[in-house]
Order: structure tokens, then C-alpha cells, then sequence
């Protein structure tokens, strides 16, 4: 299904972070809800979930009983972690490899409630059924122990890791490297913790942009400021990240102290600056819990109005691409 799609970006792979230092400013319903829409227009997309909450595995029902084997995993079940757990504890490279990486790769679906029809196609009332469809785009999910082992590791004086530290920030870049080469995905989001630790660091390694959301909450906005301060420091020896703009989320006009807090993040940063906003805010609606009961998306009840500003938010996305490209050439 395509729709309403009116950029179109040179054909080669995209990765983007949803990243923020703050917990619950809606990440993970901004990296689904942003995957949904790219492949509405299109777009081939993969979820990478590189949070030890693993909200956006959660999110989409992963059902790691699907998963295929992978060598040595840590606890039998395929995910980001057993792929990288290997390597920062003995060195192993096998389990970096196009074959490898497939069978932990995701088609997440979600259940629909349907009323049943005769054979000849009239609904039969009162009579409901269960279809299974897919969300239409793929996942990398995460378990959360095992990521938290692979953060772990860093501390281990006898992990493989801890003697070549050069190669620390560079693992989930690695693993990007072969999905970008031999997967035919137009654009990867990395669903980040909320950290400026070592895992962000492979995520931002592995990145050409950065979005970051932001609650209505002033100590939210203050940490939008910092965040960037520090990405900037960052930026010095992991240079290829570009902030493609801040998003604000939870936003109701007619609220005045989110208005104010707005005020304030305008003012801090206009559409010149690193972090410039999104024109349009994610406005607050009580659909975006609903969904997640449900085991749906946001953006899958088309009329809501945090939906449509999603959809509004995934194009100015393509957009800015666009424009940040150009400029480049």
C-alpha cells in the first residue's frame, strides 16, 4: 500500500534512532508508529529494538516461539542480543552474518476481530472470528536480559571486549553494515534506551539521523538541551549522526502550560539549529493506550487525531531528508 507519499529519496538504506537520555517521552510509540507509516508510503522498513525494556518487541507481539536457532544463543531464544552477546564475551564473529541475522528478523502481526460470513459472503451476526494479519514492515527484536548482559559485559575484566575496546562502539554498526548490504530495507529505526551508555553509542554509530521526542514537561525539555549538548560532544568521534529535528509529544493546545513549555523549545531552538522541532506535535490521546492494550498501532485508527499527526510527522520526515541530502551534493 502506498499513500499520500510526495518525496521520493534516492533508493539506498536510511538508518534512523529514536533516541532520547529520558524515559517515557514516547520513543517506542514514535519508532513503530513512524515504521507503520514509511511503509504505508512504500518504504521497506525493520524495527531494530535496542532497549532492554524491549517495549517495541512488546509492542508488536513478537512471538520469539517463531524465531528460528541461532548458534550460542543466551538462552535459546534468537534476538539482537544473542547476536551480539557472542562476540563481547569470546570474540565469536559467527553469528555476524547475513543467515544468521534472517533467522532472528521479525514479521510482526497483530490479531483482528472480524463478524464471520456464510459461503455465500453474508455476515453472519453475532458470529466473530479471528484473523491474524502483519503490520507490513519487519522487526529485530530484543529480549531484555540479554541486552542488559551484553551492557554487562563491558564491566567484565574477561571479556573479549575489554581487550579490544576500539571495536566497542562499532558492533551494532556492524550488524547494520550486513542488513544494509545483503537486506533490501529502505529504511532501519533503531529504537533506543534511554541512556547516553554504551548501547546508545553503537546506536548512534550505526545512524545517518536522529529523531528525539520530548513530553510537555519542563524537565523534559531541559533534557532535550543537555542531550544535545552532549550529542555534539559525542559527534567528535562519531561524526556520520545528523539530528533531524526534535518532536514534541503528548501536546495538547489547549493546555497552558504545555503552550508555555512549547514557547520555551522554540526558543531555544529554531528551524536554523541542530535540533530544530517538527512542525507538527504528537498531540495527547487516550487511542495511543487503547492501541497498545489491543496489540495495535497507533497509527492503524486513521481518523484519531495523534494518528494523523503521526502520518503528517513521517512525511515531513521524508522532507527533511530530502532537504538535508540535497545539501549535501
Amino acid at each position: 500500500m502506498e499513500e499520500n507519499k510526495t518525496v521520493e529519496l534516492e533508493k539506498r538504506p536510511r538508518v534512523i534512532s529514536v533516541f532520547s537520555s529520558k524515559g517515557g517521552v514516547g520513543k517506542t510509540t514514535t519508532s513503530t508508529n513512524i515504521a507503520y507509516n514509511l511503509s504505508q508510503f512504500g518504504y521497506k522498513c525493520l524495527v531494530i529494538d535496542f532497549d532492554p525494556q524491549n517495549n517495541a518487541s512488546i509492542a508488536l507481539n513478537v512471538d520469539y516461539g517463531q524465531l528460528g536457532e541461532i548458534d550460542d544463543p543466551i538462552d535459546g531464544t534468537p534476538n539482537i542480543g544473542s547476536i551480539l552477546f557472542p562476540y563481547l564475551v569470546k570474540g565469536r564473529t559467527n553469528t555476524f552474518s547475513a543467515s544468521h541475522i534472517a533467522k532472528v528478523i521479525q514479521r510482526p502481526t497483530y490479531i483482528v476481530k472480524e463478524m464471520q460470513k456464510d459461503e455465500n459472503g453474508k455476515v453472519i451476526f453475532g458470529k466473530w472470528g479471528e484473523e491474524q494479519k502483519e503490520f507490513g514492515f519487519d522487526i529485530l527484536p530484543a529480549i531484555g536480559m540479554d541486552l542488559s548482559l551484553c551492557e554487562l559485559s563491558f564491566t567484565m575484566d574477561t571479556a573479549f571486549i575489554n581487550q579490544h575496546l576500539p571495536n566497542s562502539r562499532a558492533l551494532l554498526a556492524s550488524v547494520v553494515d550486513i542488513i544494509k548490504k545483503r537486506f533490501d530495507y529502505d529504511f532501519i529505526i533503531i529504537d533506543c534506551c534511554p541512556s547516553l551508555g554504551i548501547l546508545n553509542m553503537n546506536a548512534l554509530n550505526a545512524s545517518d539521523y536522529l529523531i528525539i521526542p520530548t513530553s510537555m514537561d519542563y524537565f523534559a525539555i531541559n533534557g532535550v538541551k543537555q542531550t544535545i549538548s552532549r550529542l555534539e560532544d559525542i559527534k567528535k568521534f562519531t561524526p556520520n549522526f545528523k539530528i533531524i529535528g526534535v518532536l514534541k509529544q503528548m501536546f495538547q493546545s489547549k493546555r497552558m502550560v504545555d503552550t508555555a513549555i512549547s514557547g520555551i523549545l522554540e526558543n531555544d531552538f529554531d528551524i536554523n539549529d541542530i535540533g530544530y522541532i517538527f512542525e507538527t506535535p504528537i498531540p495527547d490521546s487516550i487511542e495511543a493506550r487503547k492501541s497498545s492494550i489491543e496489540g495495535r498501532l497507533l497509527s492503524q485508527k486513521p481518523k484519531d487525531k495523534a494518528a494523523i499527526a503521526y502520518r503528517k510527522v513521517t512525511q515531513e520526515l521524508l522532507e527533511r531528508i530530502a532537504c538535508l541530502e540535497s545539501e549535501e551534493e
